[in-house]
């Protein structure tokens, strides 16, 4: 399971090898439509391991589902942290900045121009 929902972090060869399963990991669309559905995963695997707390198993096989949830609990931040810094990047191509507000120094005309 671990090697399905995070393929798209560098866990390809580990996913082959391990499963010999086939993921759609080498287009890039293909990734980044799976990288929307983390988050349902990480709820779903919540509400698993919060099911499984309740069966009263051993500490081991909960720490296991533990680590998974910490796992796509980083990778999915990190994902939306890549995708807010490219967006950031992006910005300076689909806006121009004009630092003219001589009372405050560092604002732009910006916001008066989306009115």
């Amino acid at each position: 399971m671990r090697a399905a929902l995070l393929s798209a972090s560098g866990q390809k060869s580990y996913l082959t090898a391990a499963s010999g399963l086939i993921w759609p990991t080498t287009s890039t669309s293909a990734i980044n439509n799976f990288i929307t559905w983390l988050p349902y995963c990480l709820r779903y695997v919540r509400i698993s391991y919060a099911t499984l707390i309740r069966l009263d198993l051993p500490s081991e096989a909960l720490d296991i589902v533990l680590k998974l949830i910490d796992e796509i609990r980083i990778y999915c931040l990190t994902t939306i942290f890549k995708k807010a810094i490219e967006k950031v990047k992006k910005l300076e191509e689909h806006e121009t900045w004009e630092m003219g507000v001589s009372e405050f120094p560092g604002a732009t005309l910006l916001v008066c121009k989306n009115k």
